[in-house]
């Protein structure tokens, strides 16, 4: 009995970093241990994919509607505020008690036009994101079981995950298993997009 308590005293007065520094630290675990490349490795590789040939990984390929969704919020937010802004305007200038024309002043128009500019870029912007989550849904379509799942929760509905886990009943190492054999099947499926010749 004492040489137990003799141990937890011990124990007690080592700090737990000191105890951990005793270990290599490829040892401990495996999984966290870094990639070492060398400077020749990242440099074939960014000559790899230059900006003329770029060729996108099944990830950025699926990623595509979460930037599509994103960049139709942006003009989405660009066309409220500039709503907003000529609102505030209208209703500034009909109260001020002053005899107003009834033509349309050169200033009026100009904000009319760039309003219906942002409306059409909006328009567009939300026609680009619906074409392009048809095609990734029908590629994703094409992946059977959970990678299939877990490909439709993270690239169509967008979801964290965090989520994916919780409603797919799966653990994160499951889910993450689950997406590096799915983003795999996709890379096989050879579909291939050039980054800036779409």
């Amino acid at each position: 009995m004492e040489i137990i308590k003799a141990q937890h005293r011990a124990r007690q007065r080592i700090p737990f970093l000191s105890i951990i520094s005793l270990f290599k630290p490829n040892t401990l675990r495996p999984m966290f241990a870094q990639r070492n490349y060398t400077s020749g490795d990242l440099a074939a590789r960014k000559n790899q994919r230059t900006r003329n040939n770029q060729v996108m990984t099944a990830k950025e390929y699926l990623k595509q509607y979460e930037w599509a969704v994103k960049r139709a919020q942006r003009y989405e937010e660009e066309y409220q505020n500039e709503a907003l802004l000529i609102d505030a305007v209208k209703s500034l200038s009909d109260n001020d008690g002053m005899p107003h024309g009834s033509g349309i002043s050169k200033p009026t128009e100009e904000k009319a036009i760039r309003l219906a500019d942002k409306k059409l870029r909006l328009i567009e912007a939300k026609l680009e994101a619906i074409r392009i989550r048809q095609e990734i849904f029908d590629v994703i379509d094409r992946v059977d079981g959970i990678e299939g799942d877990v490909l439709y929760e993270r690239y169509i509905k967008l979801h964290k995950w965090e989520d994916i886990c919780v409603l797919l009943h799966y653990s994160w190492y499951g889910v993450h298993n689950a997406h590096r054999k799915a983003l795999k099947i996709v890379e096989d499926m050879n579909i291939v997009k050039h980054l800036y010749n779409v």
